[in-house]
C-alpha cells in the first residue's frame, strides 16, 4: 500500500520538520482496527439527526469524506472504516437504549398514597 500523505509532505521539500515528524513518529504503520476516525464522524451525524435532520446530512456528507480519505491517504484499510462503522452503531444503539430506560424508569407509576 502506498503512503500518499508520506510522499506528498516528502515533496514539499519547505516542510521538513513535518515530513520527518510524520515519517518517524506515526504509529501503527498497518493502522487500528477498527477506524475511530470512522467511527466518531458517523456517531455525530446518527445524533445530530435527532436535533437538527439537515444538520446530520451534512455530518453525513463529512462522514463519507473522510472515509475515503482515510482509504485513500492509505491511513486505513476499507474494513477498519467498516469495523469503525459497525463500532458507532453498536454505541448509538446502546447509549439510546440505555437513554430511553433511563426516561422510562423515571416515570414511576401513581399509587395513589399522599
Amino acid at each position: 500500500m502506498t503512503d500518499i500523505a508520506r510522499q506528498t509532505l516528502e515533496a514539499f521539500r519547505a516542510m521538513p520538520i513535518a515530513a520527518w515528524g510524520y515519517g518517524n513518529l506515526s504509529g501503527n504503520e498497518v493502522a487500528a482496527m477498527p477506524s475511530l476516525h470512522a467511527a466518531f464522524p458517523l456517531i455525530a451525524a446518527l445524533f445530530l439527526f435527532q436535533v437538527r435532520r439537515w444538520q446530520g446530512w451534512a455530518m453525513l456528507a463529512y462522514t463519507a469524506v473522510v472515509w475515503c480519505s482515510i482509504v485513500y491517504l492509505a491511513q486505513h484499510f476499507f474494513v477498519d472504516a467498516i469495523a469503525g462503522a459497525v463500532y458507532a452503531l453498536v454505541v448509538y444503539a446502546f447509549v439510546t437504549s440505555a437513554a430511553s430506560f433511563s426516561s422510562a424508569s423515571r416515570t414511576l407509576p401513581s399509587t395513589g398514597i399522599i
